[in-house]
């Protein structure tokens, strides 16, 4: 990958956008928002305003960038589109730090058992192996640090995060 040894990185290390130059301190472009981002918003927003033709075509371009055969329209439902929105979201953004949001914004648990997706080890993952959602597990959202609380005169422990 063109690395110094500076990086440190591990050998399994998975890399999705690369320096221009590597090893330097050359700065490369910040992408902040992607076009197939828009794709997904759009047709994430449709869907779940109940518009599935809309959201069909606004995930159209995406789909058949990869593939020419794709066709979003076998995803008759509402629930099986959404659930296909989620899956490329997956694809496309992977590693780029959207799945914590997306998580919360969707209610959905974090399952790493081989039945819920990764097969990941128990004993590597320990108490993050299996969190239930968000809407019943508090420990999604970000505490206020007590040092701020303690700090700041205009929080008091009814403003800390549940």
């Amino acid at each position: 990958m063109g690395w110094t040894s500076r990086h440190n990185a591990h050998p399994y290390v998975h890399v999705k956008l690369r320096q221009k130059v590597p090893g330097g301190i050359e700065p490369d472009d910040i992408i902040y928002m992607r076009s197939s981002e828009m794709h997904l918003i759009e047709a994430e927003a449709k869907a779940m305003m109940s518009d599935l033709s809309g959201a069909q075509e606004a995930l159209r371009p995406l789909g058949e960038e990869r593939d020419s055969a794709y066709d979003p329209t076998i995803f008759d439902a509402q629930e099986a589109f959404i659930e296909h929105i989620k899956f490329q979201r997956g694809l496309e953004l992977w590693g780029e730090g959207f799945l914590f949001q997306d998580k919360i914004r969707w209610d959905d648990p974090i399952d790493h058992a081989a039945n819920g997706g990764s097969g990941a080890s128990e004993t590597l993952y320990q108490a993050g192996y299996f969190q239930d959602r968000p809407s019943v597990n508090t420990k999604w959202v970000f505490k206020i640090p007590q040092r701020e609380l303690d700090a700041n005169p205009n929080l008091g422990p009814g403003d800390q995060n549940p």
